[in-house]
This record gives C-alpha cells, sequence and structure tokens, in this order.
C-alpha cells in the first residue's frame, strides 16, 4: 500500500500531541486488525481513516490511499476496536470527576460511561454531598470534552433517583411517594437535562407505573432497579429498559418457588428501621426453582430488558482484598475517596455471613450463566465507586469475571461495546468500528477475542479526535496520581 500527501509520520509509540488541544487529528490507522463485534471475526490489514472525529473510510491495506492526514499510525500486528463502554458507574464531586475519573477512565480504554448518579440538587430530597455531583455540571463537563479542554469519557447521565418519600414521611416532586409527584420527578428530570430516569428499591408500586406512563411521554427512558413492590416481570413489560445488578431485587426473587410468600416480608424489611434482608434473601437462594427462573427469562428477551450484573459489585470479602492485591489501583484515589470506600466496605461486612454469603455469590455467578444461555443481553457495568471497585481498571476485572462466569470473549465485548449503544440508543453513532461512526476507538496490543485480558494490555486511545500513544496515557495516570497526593498533602496540612 501506498499514502499519498501526508504531512507528519507517526509511529505507534511516538508521543503525538499536547492532550486537550481543540483542533482535531486527521488520522490514517494502516495495516490494522479491526475486530468486528457484529460478526465476532478479525478484519485482517485494515486502513481505518478518520476526519474530524468521524470515521471516514474502511479499506484493504492493500490499495493505495490519497490522504492528507496529519496523524498516521502503524497498526502491524494491532488490534482496533470500539472503545469500551461502563454502564454503571458512580462519579464524585466535579473536581475529583475531572482530575481522577475521567483520565482513569481514558487511560484504560472506557470512553462511553453511564453514570448512574448524574444528579442530585441543591436542597430538598436527594440533596448533593461533597463528593456529588450535579447535571449542570455534567453537561458542562462534556461541553469542555467538545471543546478540547478537557479529556473525558462521553458521559451519560442519570437523574437523581427515585426512592419514595423523604425521611420526613411527605411527597414532592423530589422525593415522590404518590402517582402524580412520579410524573412532575419525570417532567423535572426532563428539563433539568437528565439523560434517563433512575428507580430505586423503596420507589413504590403505584408510583413507579406513574413514573414508566410519564417518561415514555416525555421520550425518557428508565434504568436501575426494580423497586421490592414491583415483579421483574412487570418491570419488563412495562418498558424498564435496563436493570442493575442481577440477583437481589429481580431474578433472585422472580427464580423462586416461594416468591409470593417472601416478597411481603422483604418489602416489610426495606421499609423498616433495620432493612436487614439477609435470611430472606438465604430462603430465595434455597428455594431457587428452574422453571420460574426460565419464565423470567422468557420475559426479559422478549420485552428487550438488558441486565448489567455488576459482578465487580457482589463479590466476597476475600475476594475483594485479593483483587485489592498491593493497593496499586487506590495509589491513584484521593483521600476523600479511600476514606468513603472504608466506610462503605466496613458497613457492607456487618451485614456478610460468609456462608450465606458464598452461597449467594455463587447464585449471582451460576444466574448470569444461565440468563445469558437463555439469551438476555447482559451490559458491562462495574458499579465504580462502590468499594474498591477503581474507575477504569474495573472494566477489564468485570470482563473477566463475566468470562469466568460462562459468557464468551465475543459477547463480553459486546456487552461493552455494541450491546451497549443499543441499549442506551447510541448505536448509529457508536459500538462498533463502522464507516460514519464516531472515532471512539482503542488500539490493543494482542487479540480480546483469544483472552478478554488482552483488553488491558493497550497501545493507543483514540477519542474526541485526538490520538493518544502510552506516551500520553501515563501522562494521564501520573497526572491522577500527583492529583491524589496533592490531596493527601493538603490533608495532613
Amino acid at each position: 500500500m501506498k499514502i499519498y500527501g501526508i504531512a507528519l509520520v507517526v509511529m505507534i509509540v511516538c508521543s503525538i500531541k499536547a492532550v486537550g488541544a481543540n483542533d482535531k487529528q486527521d488520522i490514517v490507522i494502516y495495516n490494522v486488525n479491526i475486530v468486528d463485534v457484529k460478526s465476532g471475526k478479525i478484519k485482517t490489514e485494515q486502513t481505518v481513516m478518520i476526519n474530524d472525529g468521524v470515521i471516514k473510510s474502511i479499506k484493504p491495506s492493500s490499495e493505495d490511499i490519497n490522504s492528507k492526514g496529519v496523524v498516521i499510525i502503524n497498526g502491524q500486528g494491532k488490534y482496533l476496536m470500539p472503545g469500551l463502554w461502563d454502564t454503571h458507574i458512580h462519579t464524585s464531586s466535579d473536581d475529583i470527576t475531572r482530575k481522577t475519573i475521567y483520565p482513569l477512565l481514558i487511560a484504560n480504554g472506557v470512553l462511553v460511561v453511564v453514570n448512574m448518579r448524574g444528579d442530585c440538587f441543591d436542597k430538598g430530597g436527594n440533596k448533593c454531598g461533597k463528593l456529588d455531583t450535579n447535571i449542570k455540571a455534567l453537561k458542562k463537563r462534556q461541553e469542555d470534552i467538545k471543546a478540547g479542554t478537557l479529556t473525558g469519557p462521553i458521559e451519560i447521565g442519570s437523574s437523581a433517583f427515585s426512592n419514595g418519600v423523604s425521611a420526613n414521611g411527605k411527597s414532592s416532586k423530589r422525593t415522590p411517594g404518590t402517582p402524580e409527584d412520579g410524573r412532575e420527578f419525570v417532567r423535572l428530570a426532563n428539563k433539568r437535562g437528565a439523560d434517563f430516569i433512575k428507580i430505586y428499591d423503596k420507589t413504590p408500586k403505584e408510583v413507579y407505573f406513574a413514573i414508566m406512563d410519564e417518561a415514555k411521554k416525555q421520550g425518557m427512558f428508565v434504568v436501575g432497579h426494580v423497586p421490592v413492590e414491583v415483579k421483574v416481570s412487570e418491570a419488563s413489560k412495562s418498558g424498564q429498559v435496563g436493570i442493575a445488578h442481577l440477583g437481589a431485587g429481580n431474578l433472585l426473587e422472580a427464580c423462586s418457588s416461594k416468591e409470593e410468600e417472601i416478597r411481603p416480608k422483604i418489602i416489610a424489611a426495606i421499609n423498616s428501621d433495620n432493612p436487614d434482608v439477609a435470611d430472606l434473601m438465604q430462603e430465595l437462594v434455597e428455594s431457587f426453582s428452574e422453571e420460574k427462573c426460565k419464565e423470567a427469562y422468557r420475559v426479559l428477551v422478549n420485552n428487550r430488558t438488558w441486565i448489567t450484573p455488576t459482578l465487580m459489585a457482589q463479590r466476597l470479602p476475600e475476594e475483594i482484598m485479593v483483587s485489592r492485591g498491593t493497593g496499586a489501583q487506590e495509589d491513584y484515589l484521593p483521600k476523600e475517596e479511600r476514606e468513603l470506600m472504608s466506610k462503605l466496605q466496613e458497613d457492607k461486612d456487618r451485614y456478610a455471613s460468609s456462608e450465606e454469603e458464598r452461597e449467594y455469590v455463587n447464585w449471582v455467578k451460576l444466574r448470569t450463566q444461565d440468563a445469558y444461555k437463555n439469551g438476555v443481553r447482559l451490559l458491562v457495568g462495574t458499579d465504580a465507586g462502590y468499594p474498591w471497585i477503581v474507575w477504569g481498571f474495573a472494566i477489564h476485572d468485570e470482563m473477566s469475571l463475566m468470562v469466568n462466569a460462562g459468557l464468551s470473549e465475543i459477547d463480553v465485548l459486546r456487552g461493552a461495546t455494541l450491546y451497549a449503544a443499543e441499549a442506551f440508543n447510541k448505536a448509529n453513532k457508536l459500538g462498533s468500528v463502522e464507516e460514519g461512526k464516531l472515532a471512539e476507538l482503542i488500539i490493543l496490543n494482542s487479540n480480546p477475542l483469544i483472552d478478554i485480558s488482552n483488553t488491558r494490555n493497550i497501545s493507543g486511545v483514540i477519542t474526541n479526535g485526538d490520538y493518544l500513544d502510552p506516551n500520553a496515557i501515563n501522562k494521564l495516570l501520573q497526572g491522577v496520581k500527583d492529583f491524589a497526593d496533592l490531596r493527601q498533602d493538603e490533608a495532613v496540612n
């Protein structure tokens, strides 16, 4: 292949330009192997031309290319795939999100995220804490990325979450406890600019269905937990697009022969001052019904309801300790996040009964495999921000857990790319390497279809019209560490 009219030739190991420049680079990647997530095959020796952040053409590398591209990347022996999605994260304060979370995500090839805590309020219900962000700040971050003054992922932001009435027992449009307030909650979320509605456990049944109906009228979709008063089949049939956390609150009840007997007890416990449901969960595990479970899968498949298992959030304490290892990932976390994660882990451990917890975690892994085999589409989401689930790094751990649970490498990759884009109505622009789609891409050194852990071995990232080589990626990571050290020094002084 011959390439004509190039101003600058750049090998894949060279530094390109300072991150954050507002001009988008014309890029040509030649002799690269494309991971086709639609077919599940590798397209060998392809040349990909990118202009203004969009994939303009894909041709066999045997063809001559007449290009005025500025950046040429030798993709020989490399693998080009769509950027990864993490469909379940929680951000932090705007400062930490910009200086810690965003660069960690980009450095790990996570180029699209679904923020499940995308909004909160300055006053009233769902009030913002010091480690929260609101939808206005989220939108400003996205504007800065487009302007080239910030490096970060495409961020899809939820509403503040609906979780029943506030602590004083009063219903309002911010803490809906009546159907009409539920509708006002959706209208408020839409007005504030949320991309979707987040549902949580304590949302009353009649409020839930009002929210679902109003969301359809407002052109919004609903993602989150299945409220304890609602069956997973009811949520699926009503149009809830995505369900977070495979297990308790959805399939754990639906797959039990004692669902009708145990559900009222769970509702009473969750709405009490002591929401301990460990014994009830154990009853559900022990009363597993394969027949009921298959019926639940059938409903989910028929209604195209997606589930994000978040296996990282459902690990045993000893698994968490092993994954923390030397603490290398924690070195990237500012003091505030380390303290919060430690506190949340302590609270979680109080409810952990080792043998029961072990049985439940095993149940979740088995149902993840069953759901997959029965045609339920599974998305990849980590619950990053939850104890010791570190943004960016966690996506690779989650994908490995899903493969270990019985999914194929290609379907895990689809859950982190194509399926995620389809679920959030972005498949026309994202989710696969195709002409006309946004060039949100990662370059790997090895084939991820052979071993899912190869997604960790990143050779380059292309995002928002910029190419980040290994030097630029390392610079991002070093900046995160420097920020963490600075916050530690400020806390000491």
